[in-house]
Order: C-alpha cells, then structure tokens, then sequence
C-alpha cells in the first residue's frame, strides 16, 4: 500500500480490517494510524493518495456496518462493537487494587452479579459505567496512579509483590524478569531502525504502543499483548541480530565501521 495507489490493493486492507475489527474491535485503533501511514508515504512520493483513503475507509466501514446495525435494530441504540465497556471499565476501578482486575465481581463469578446481569444486560453495563465514572471522578489521583501501574504491567509483567497478590500469581517471579527484558529488547530494536531512518521504527512503534492504550485506562490482561507479541519479538530479535554483526565486525577488523543490518 505504500508504494501502490491501486485501489483494490486499498479495499483489501479495509476489508481485512473490518474483519479484524469484528474478531478484535481492538483493532481499530491501529487501522487509522495505518492507513494515515501509508497515505503519507504515497504522498511523499508523489502519487495519488487520498481516494485510496477512502476507499480503504469506506470498505472498512461497510464491512463492520452490519453488526452495528444488527445491534442498532436489536437493542434500539447505538452500540460501538461491543457493549461491555461499562463492566471492564468497573472491574477496573471499583477500588479494589489488590490486582489488576477484579475477576471474582465479574458476572461469570458472582451470583448477586450475575442475578443483576440477568435482570438486563444494558442496563446493568449502564450501571457499571455509571459506577466506574463516578468512582473515578471521586478519586482522581488513584485511578491516574492505577493507568500508570496497568502500563507497567503489560510491559514488565510487574503488579505488585505482596504475599496476597503472589498466591494468586504464584509465576509473577519468573515472568517479570521475561517480560521486562522483551521489552527493553523491542525498544532497543526500535531504537535501531530509527537510527537507519527505516520506516518501519514509525510503523511497528506505532502499533505497539497505540494498541494497548485502552487496557491503562479500563483493567489489563496478560493475554491483552498477545496481539503485538510478534512485532515484540521481531523487533528484539532485530536487536541482538544487529549486535551480533556489530560484534563480528569490531572482532574482524577493529578499524572498520560497525554496520546494522536492514529490519
């Protein structure tokens, strides 16, 4: 899409993120970023940039259109993809920070919760929502405390090291280590492309850190990340690939300029 304005090439890309969407409503925060990317790099070049935009866009949107208006018809009001932003905002900032997210309130997990779901499930995720906000609007500087803790989470796997939350997370020790030095690996990677003005430093830093913006504000999961694990992993292996060469060569000949290999 970058190099080619051709138009069927662009409604590829909306169809496949439409389908995306509807799997991972997640998603569709990196689709505009990626089509804005490639639009740019079109009209660097010189060629024509935005009627594949919008084409791009306007197939998304009609791929993901009939589930939203499946939902409209249905529950007689507009619903964006899902409707159970109200309850992960609640299981999130209720004011229990002992972990992350407060599984055992969950619906799934408690009969007088489940019993209020059962009564209507608009409703009780229009009281949940209405329940997190006000809980937030009371206590401002925990819940930016608490978005600050969830992106330390999904990055470093570290939440907190109290007896009480370890039974519950017995594995944390030897996850954090793991976690924390991926992504100290991706960032040096990243580090790296920029430093050979690659494009691709814009595009896999932009993906990594636009997708999981939404879990600091609501509740995190381990599995959240799964989505960008391989641009993680690409990216640390990018890294020790390169200090690897920069190694070889600084062994064969001291005087030469260490070289980084193309992502």
């Amino acid at each position: 899409m970058e190099k080619s304005a051709r138009l069927g090439l662009w409604a590829g890309f909306g169809l496949l993120a439409g389908f995306t969407a509807l799997t991972e409503p997640s998603s569709l925060v990196l689709s505009p970023f990626l089509l804005a990317l490639a639009a740019w790099k079109l009209a660097h070049n010189g060629k024509q940039w935005l009627v594949p935009g919008v084409v791009a866009s306007l197939t998304l949107a009609a791929t993901i259109s009939p589930w939203l208006i499946r939902d409209a018809l249905v529950f007689h009001r507009f619903i964006p993809m899902r409707d159970s932003m109200g309850l992960e905002l609640w299981m999130g900032n209720n004011g229990d920070s002992l972990r992350w997210t407060s599984d055992d309130l969950h619906p799934l997990h408690d009969m007088k919760e489940l019993a209020a779901y059962d009564k209507g499930e608009l409703a009780y995720m229009d009281q949940k929502a209405l329940e997190a906000k006000t809980y937030i609007r009371q206590h401002p500087e925990w819940y930016a405390w608490m978005c600050v803790r969830r992106a330390v989470y999904l990055w470093t796997g570290y939440w907190s090291i109290k007896p009480a939350y370890l039974a519950m997370e017995p594995t944390d020790p030897e996850n954090i280590p793991m976690a924390t030095a991926l992504t100290l690996l991706s960032l040096t990677g990243l580090l790296l492309a920029w430093q050979r003005k690659n494009l691709d430093f814009v595009r896999y830093g932009g993906a990594m850190f636009l997708f999981p913006i939404i879990y600091y504000f609501n509740h995190p999961e381990p599995y959240h990340m799964r989505a960008i694990d391989p641009l993680v992993v690409i990216l640390g292996s990018f890294a020790v690939v390169t200090w690897r060469e920069r190694a070889k060569v600084a062994v064969a000949d001291p005087a030469v300029p260490a070289v980084v290999v193309e992502a």
